[in-house]
């Protein structure tokens, strides 16, 4: 193997390797992340709103919250383990 080969070999597996971790922290979080951060920006924007009783904020977490935050739990019980075993 002459030189440039070499070089341009280990320029590769470096940039690959640094990439490697990227894509998988991606592939682990993105999924089911997007979907709990909007469950808590629903929640902590309906929290201001001080003036209602304690059952209108627990039906509000019943509609909104729950639901989303049960979607990013079956998201990251299903669909990132096999992102995550595509990328890595």
């Amino acid at each position: 193997m002459n030189q440039p080969d070499f070089a341009l070999c280990l320029a590769e597996e470096y940039a690959e390797s640094l990439l490697f971790p990227a894509r998988v922290l991606a592939a682990g979080i993105l999924p089911h992340g997007v979907v709990e951060l909007g469950a808590l920006v629903a929640a902590c924007g309906y929290a201001p709103r001080v003036r209602i009783g304690p059952g209108e904020r627990f039906r509000f977490f019943l509609r909104v919250p729950l639901p989303l935050l049960a979607v990013a739990a079956m998201l990251e019980a299903f669909v990132t383990p096999a992102l995550i075993n595509m990328v890595a």
